[in-house]
């Protein structure tokens, strides 16, 4: 929790967004918790952290205590997956602050093969952002393009999902094709590049796996691809640090190598969609040097280690946005 709390804390735009009390002016009160989560909690620790006495630390009790009362899962203080903790804050602060009161009703994007891709693109992403519009959604939405391929017919399906990331291999998202080791084997290093090509790998689907094919007009074996069509102002990596079997929970070590700066993804794009990036996980955005928050202890650094295997989420902003 602390970590996600203090990255959170540390993009500018979030920043400035709870500093300045703008997010008192947007609360959502039909949301779950009624505006509670982003106003007297995220809000009031955003304030208490940025204006707090220089050698003072704070305790996010009161979140602990809204966020265990929303999901059972967060009660007590075992251990807990951070992107899953961050996932479920983004999505409740989002819907507090969604300027969206009243949503459209649902409705199907139908299956149009033959329609120009920038057309779909487009409507996935208005029929999105007409239901969701947030200082949230703004910052950390993007959006994937999913290719599927019949095998039988060669049928293709083209989608948009939102936002990104929303879709992933074995559920949450995780960008990581590590080799998997005990924590005290020797390990291997790897690459964010690898990472992402692991992700955005074509996947071949079959048996239980099968897609319905529109033109077949039955489940058939397929190929699946994907790309970022729209990539977010803050892109946020979560690499898989577990590994899962039956029985066992085995931790992956691998020494995942990340630039902090001009992290391009040129090639896990769409063609009309480049962007580049600079890490800024725990990058003060007032000063610009880096942290590092361990509990109650906070120190300088002078950059961090561009090659890890502790790192499990990485936070990057989008060139040119980071005054945004």
């Amino acid at each position: 929790m602390n970590s996600c709390l203090q990255c959170l804390n540390n993009v500018h735009s979030v920043m400035k967004y709870f500093r300045s009390n703008a997010h008192l002016h947007e609360l959502n009160g039909s949301s779950p918790t009624a505006g509670k989560l982003a106003c007297s909690v995220f809000g009031d620790l955003s304030q208490a952290l940025w204006s707090g006495a220089e050698f003072s630390s704070t305790r996010p009790v009161e979140l602990k205590r809204v966020v265990g009362k929303l999901a059972s899962r967060f009660v007590g203080y075992d251990q807990h997956d951070a992107q899953e903790f961050l996932r479920f804050l983004l999505d409740g602060l989002h819907e507090d602050l969604n300027r969206i009161l009243k949503k459209p009703a649902y409705y199907e994007i139908p299956d149009r093969p033959h329609a120009p891709e920038r057309d779909l693109s487009d409507e996935y992403w208005q029929y999105y952002i007409q239901r969701n519009a947030s200082a949230l959604s703004e910052q950390f939405c993007g959006q994937l393009r999913s290719e599927v391929t019949c095998q039988t017919c060669s049928h293709r399906s083209i989608c948009f999902d939102l936002p990104v990331p929303k879709k992933a291999k074995g559920g949450a998202i995780r960008f990581g094709a590590f080799k998997s080791t005990s924590s005290n084997e020797d390990t291997s290093m790897c690459t964010v590049h690898d990472c992402l090509r692991a992700y955005t790998e074509e996947e071949h689907m079959k048996d239980e796996d099968a897609f319905y094919c529109a033109k077949c007009k039955t489940h058939r074996s397929v190929v699946k691809s994907i790309c970022l069509q729209r990539c977010p102002n803050v892109l946020v990596l979560h690499l898989k640090r577990f590994s899962y079997s039956t029985f066992s929970r085995d931790k992956v070590s691998t020494a995942v190598k990340f630039p902090t700066e001009g992290l391009e993804i040129k090639e896990f794009c769409s063609k009309d969609n480049i962007c580049n990036y600079t890490l800024f996980e725990c990058r003060n955005p007032e000063n610009g040097n880096w942290y590092d928050f361990n509990d109650e202890t906070v120190s300088a650094l002078k950059k961090p280690n561009a090659a890890s295997a502790s790192a499990y989420i990485l936070f990057y902003q989008r060139k040119g946005q980071s005054a945004k």
